[in-house]
Order: C-alpha cells, then structure tokens, then sequence
C-alpha cells in the first residue's frame, strides 16, 4: 500500500531549534541534509534513518548522538543505537522515532558528536504534518491473452483526517491497454474506501501492468498516490456452450493447456470446491469466460461463469476459480418424480430441467427447457436466458401437433414427455428431443422440435417418430419411439442434418414410415421431409420386445478427416453392440447393412474421440478404437486397448460417459475423463486415464451417488474439471485436496 500525503493550505512559520554548526576539524558526517517527507498529523511513532560514515583519517573514533526537534510540528522521541564506533561501523544506520503534532513544516535532527573530540556533525528531515492522504492497494490477475472486458479494482481510502476529493487515471504497460476508468470513487469522508474500477483489455501472452493514479483535489493541493496491477496474460480460455463440447459431440477439448499427464495425478490434481445445489443433476454443466454480470452483489463485474441446471428448475451461476455462486434463477416448481410415475422407479425426486441446455456464445443467451407443476398442471417451456441475469429474453411453451397416419391430429402433451436429450444449436435455430418416463406413462411417442433464434418461434414443421394410428386393446398404445440417448446431445452436421437415435415401440409396429423406432435417423433440420437416411438393426422386433433400446446410445460423428473418403458415425447401443455407419446414407461403410462390433455392448452412453481414435465406454469396458482400411479399401475400426473401469455397472445399467482433453495433439497432453456409475447411495469418482496405453492417472470421489442413474458428463475446461450429480457440483483442479 502507497500512501499519498498532502499539505494543508494553512501554512504555518516554524521555529527551527539551533542544531550545531560543523566543526572545522570533520572526520564524520550525518546523512541526509533536508530531505523532505510527510507524515499524517497526530501520527504517532513515525521513523527515519540516517546514515554515519567517516569521511578522514581512520582512526578509530566512537560517535555519539542526540536528536533535535521543532516542538510544535515535531516531537523527536529517541534514537537507537545511541553511538557507533568508526570506521568499523563505517555507515552505520540511525533510526529516530519521532511524533507529528502540528500542520505545517518542522524539523527533526541527528547530532553526531565524537567522544572525547570536537568534531561535530548533523543531518535532518524537513517533516510536513498534513491533515489528509489517500491511499491505494490492489493484487494480482491472470487473464487470457487477446480478450477484452477484463476489470481490475483498486480501493482507494481516505487515510486523513478531512473529507477529500481526487481524479483518476490510468497508466499502463505490457500487453496491456486502458479501456475506462469506473469514476463513481472520487472522494470519500475521513478514514473510508471506496473503489474504482479499471475496465482493460489484454494482447499477447506477457507481463503488463495496470495503475490507478489518484490526485488529490481537496484545497487546492495536488498530490498523487498509484498503485499498480500486475496482468500476467494466460492462454486462451475457451467456453463449453454445447453437449460434449461441438455438434458432433467429440467429447475432445483440444485447448487444454494446464491439466497433463504430468500433473494430473495424486499429490497434484484434486478437488478444491463443493457447491450445494438444490437438487439432482442430469445436465452437463456449461462453460462462459469473461461474462458481465448484471443482477446480485456482483452486478457491474465480469467473471468466468459455469452454468449448472438442476432437476428442481434451477440455474446456477457459479465463479469456477472461487466457487462462489454469482447468482441463479429458480423458473418453477417442478414435477414430482416418484409421485407422478410411481411404475418408473429410476426417477428423481421430482423432474424439471432434464436435459443439457446450450449457449449462443455471440448473443449471450442460453437456451434452458423446464419441466413443472403448477396447480396441477404439466407443461415444458423453453427459455432463451440472458447470460448476465437469467432473465428470459423470450420464453414460450412447448406445444406442437403432427398428422398421423389416418389424417387425425395427435397432439403434444408434456405429461407425456420427457426432454432428456442435450439441446442442440444449428442454422439459426434450437432443437428439442423428447422421450416418455420410463415406458409407461400412457400415450407417450418421441418428436424432435424446433424454434427459430433468438425469438423461439416455432418451426414450421416438426419431427413426430411414431405417426401410427393404431389401438391396443381399444387403448392407446405406449407406441414411444423416444429421443433420450442416456441424455446424449443431439447431433448436427454443417450441411444441415440432425442426428439422433430412437428407443423402442410395442412390438411388430415398426415399419420405417410412420414409426421409426430403434433406428439412427439423419433427418433434414427444417424438420418438414421425411428423414434423409435411417439405419434399424435386423434384429429391431427383438429389441421392441427385450425393451433393448437401440437409442438408449448417442450418435457420435466423427470429424470430417478421419477417414481418407467418406463421414462417417458411430453408434452403440444396449445389446447389439457398436456400429459404424456412413453419415449421408447410414448403411455400412461398404454401403451394406452394418454389422456391430459385439464387444461393445450394454451401453447406456455415448461415444468419445481423440486424436484418430474413437473411445467407447460400454459395460465396465473403456475402449479405444483405431479407424482402419481392409484389404479392399472399406473403412472399419480396429480395436487399440481396452482396460476395465472399476466401480461402474455395479446395480446400475451399463457403460458411462467420457470426455478428453489435450493441447491439440502434443504429446503427454491427452487425458481421458471418465465418471463411474456405481450403486446407488455409493459416490461417484472421477477417474482419469492415460491414452497411450489407458493406465490410471488419478482417481478421486466426486460426489454421492444420485437415486436414480446417473449419466453423467464430466466437462474440463480451463485447467479445471466439472462434475455436477447430486445435489452438488465438484471442481477439481491443480492443488486440490
């Protein structure tokens, strides 16, 4: 902390006492001779230094001192030490201690005399005692490089005895640049702060500085006071506005730059925060840096914001590197879970946001679908949040119609549907899959719908799997084919095709037409054609009667490059096993009907990829796959290694879900995350793994095993891993516990 000191404009003459004249034989001398300093009036045990050194001779002589002082302004109080001998104490330091008593300029003064001699000498400081200062403190940041919006704040205190005014400005140095000064911290009475903000933005990756200078105003005087900010710029930060990362749903952070291989182990890596939250989370939690906040005590400041929507209808904005909540939004009750389908015994407590919502990162909103009760009442809206505030910059309720095979009209009922899927994001528009609650929740069938950005008008047309007009027993039947993907996201492509999977239906209704259940779908993203390309397994009527979901997977597309000709995609399900299909057409690579790879079975998941490897994770198995050519040119994925997860598939249904992060692909950079899926009331672990050869890099308990299965995401960014399940969110990071 600096200290600004300022004269007051009442001077005032003072009588200096007579300090003795030099003697003319000098061999020593007492430094300094008038050099000015400040001290607050009425401050108490104030120092000084002077410095003793010998100047002739060399022999030895021992200095003694006594301390001089203006009586009014200065109060000299002691010294110490009361002599030194020289010259073996050549340079010798005096401090003098010394009270202000007055306003205005006095003196204090120290004596040297030689012991037993008649050489004499003195120094002294010319003390002004003011009435007012004003002082400044502030730290230490590191932000990344190239960004703006940044903010710096420095509290400035009045430390005088009057009411004092100042103006501010801004130097800078490094990569570092001034944007504006927040002016609202220009005075304050005696002994209060206040603080002012510098509002800066930062280039390349460097050292730079950012000072507040202050100078006072009050009577007329001026006189300024910094202090300084150091900016050491960090890389890049990047943000997670989307399920698993990009519509392709790699799963693959290409961008970490902090968490290694190296460093991701026990002694190093660990868990620094635990946050509660107010209920079950199914959703991946979602990643903004530098967003303004706009509502709460932290209005006006900018944070990186982890979102985090819970089963109680709860947006939660947390601050990764503190874990402080920022601020949240609670929409509306939420359906009870239990209660409402007693049949379905996986379900939570109560249901609300269920599925992972996504980021416009460009118009700052974030697209959330509640799910809530309300006096009875059942329905899903779909919210476009303010990124600052969670207000909704729009907010519809979810409604839709769809002709069904006989002409009659079938309508969309929220009782019935369940949005577990992530949300995707595409062509100017958000998409919504919807499943049933189990299998029996009466007239349940899955849609895909859509809404225009950023005023959720509805499209045009929507997407209805089961278009069967068809009775059961003079009842409707449960005819589902759900979107639900274990809560896998939605695909999407740059050519405009969505990507989803489709659950089971009653047995013998499948017919590729009006009810494509257990089938991958491409499907055209103004949702008002028939889907572009379908795969179904051979084997779909035993998968309707086993209740054997093919869609209980998600589709992965692989990026564009992974194989020398052709898109390809991936898909695993729960008993048939992982398929490999082309994008445009969904047949094999050959152009024939898939064949699985049977190894990879019970999967309830999804897929990842990492540099030219796809990694599965089905039953207890972690997996990494190789695409490859065979002898006559057809794509295909070989099998890399594979290792057993411990603590997953135990009570509850199998596979889990991964992420992997990296810087690019430099070597000893990739890591694999995986969350376990233990029994209920066990925890979950986050456990990281090797690539290269799939060893245990670090395995440490995240949070407690939610009621119902869990399908859970662990999301890196930043140098720090999310994990969000029941009631609370982890973060783990470098130096955690």
């Amino acid at each position: 902390m600096v200290a600004l000191r300022r004269q007051s404009m009442a001077a005032v003459v003072i009588a200096v006492s007579a300090l003795p004249a030099r003697s003319v034989a000098q061999s020593f001398h007492v430094d300094p001779k008038g050099q000015a300093v400040s001290n607050l009036y009425g401050s108490r045990n104030n120092t000084q230094t002077f410095t003793v050194y010998q100047v002739a001779g060399g022999m030895n002589e021992t200095i003694v001192f006594n301390c001089h002082d203006d009586s009014y302004v200065v109060n000299c109080l002691g010294y110490s030490p009361s002599s030194v001998t020289l010259p073996a104490q050549n340079g010798a330091q005096v401090t003098v201690t010394y009270n202000v008593n007055g306003t205005g300029t006095g003196r204090v003064a120290l004596v040297g005399y030689q012991s037993g001699g008649s050489a004499t000498d003195s120094g002294y400081y010319n003390v002004t005692g003011v009435n007012s200062c004003l002082s400044v403190s502030s730290g230490s940041v590191t932000v990344s490089e190239n960004t703006t919006g940044h903010q710096a704040s420095f509290t400035v205190t009045n430390c005088g005895t009057l009411s004092d005014s100042w103006t501010t400005a801004c130097d800078r140095t490094g990569p570092v640049a001034c944007n504006r000064i927040s002016n609202s911290c220009t005075s304050a009475p005696s002994n209060q702060s206040c603080t002012s903000t510098i509002v800066y933005s930062v280039g390349a990756v460097g050292s730079g500085t950012l000072t507040l200078r202050v100078t006072s105003t009050n009577s007329g005087n001026q006189f300024s006071n910094s202090d300084a900010v150091t900016v050491q710029a960090g890389p890049p930060e990047i943000a997670v506005t989307t399920y698993h990362y990009d519509n392709y749903r790699t799963g693959w952070n290409q961008h970490e730059q902090t968490l290694t291989q190296t460093n991701v182990v026990p002694g190093s890596f660990g868990l620094l925060y635990t946050i509660p939250l107010d209920g079950q989370v199914d959703a991946q939690p979602l990643v903004m840096p530098h967003v303004t906040v706009n509502t709460g005590p932290y209005a006006g400041t900018v944070h990186d914001v982890v979102y985090v929507a819970t089963q109680n209808n709860t947006v939660y904005a947390i601050e990764p590197a503190t874990g402080t909540v920022l601020f949240s939004r609670h929409f509306a009750p939420p359906q009870s879970g239990s209660n409402y389908n007693p049949t379905c015994s996986g379900d939570n407590p109560f249901i609300g946001i269920n599925g992972t919502p996504v980021i416009d990162s460009a118009a700052q909103t974030l697209y959330a679908i509640d799910f809530r009760n309300e006096n009875g009442t059942t329905s899903h809206h779909l919210h476009a949040l303010d990124l600052g505030t969670l207000n909704d910059n729009a907010v519809v309720t979810v409604s839709a119609s769809h002709t069904l095979s006989d002409g009659s009209s079938f309508p969309f009922n929220s009782y019935d549907a369940r949005q577990r899927a992530g949300l995707v994001l595409t062509h100017d528009s958000v998409y919504a899959g919807f499943a049933s609650y189990c299998d029996n929740a009466g007239n349940s069938r899955g849609w895909l719908l859509g809404w225009q950005t950023p005023s959720l008008t509805a499209l045009a047309a929507n997407q209805l799997n089961d278009r069967q007009h068809w009775f059961w027993f003079n009842q409707p039947s449960n005819l589902l084919s759900s979107i639900w993907m274990s809560g896998y996201g939605i695909a999407a492509d740059s050519l405009g095709s969505l990507y989803f999977a489709t659950g089971n239906t009653s047995v013998n209704t499948h017919d590729a037409v009006y009810n494509i259940s257990e089938s991958a779908v491409n499907l055209k993203a103004t949702l008002d054609s028939a889907p572009r390309a379908l795969f179904t397994p051979p084997s779909y009527n035993d998968l309707d009667n086993a209740d054997n979901d093919f869609g209980a997977g998600g589709i992965m597309l692989l990026p564009d490059n992974a194989f020398p000709v052709g898109k390809f995609a991936v898909i695993a399900d729960k008993v048939t096993g992982m398929f490999l299909l082309n994008r445009s057409t969904l047949n094999a690579p050959s152009g024939t009907i898939a064949n699985p790879n049977t190894s990879v079975t019970s999967c309830w998941c999804g897929e990842s990829y990492w540099n030219g490897q796809v990694v599965s994770s089905a039953g207890q198995t972690l997996a990494l796959w190789t695409p490859s050519l065979d002898g006559s040119g057809v794509p295909g994925l070989a099998l890399a290694n594979q290792v057993t997860v411990p603590d997953t598939h135990t009570g509850q249904p199998g596979g889990f879900l991964t992420s992997v992060s990296s810087n690019g692909t430099q070597s000893a950079t990739g890591v694999i995350w995986v969350v376990t899926r233990p029994h209920s009331g066990t925890s979950l672990s986050l456990r990281a793994y090797n690539p290269t050869n799939l060893s245990t890099l670090s395995s440490e308990t995240a949070t407690p095993s939610p009621a119902a299965p869990g399908f859970i995401v662990p999301v890196v960014a930043n140098g720090l891993v999310f994990v969000a399940a029941a009631s609370q969110l982890s973060i783990f990071g470098l130096g955690g516990q």
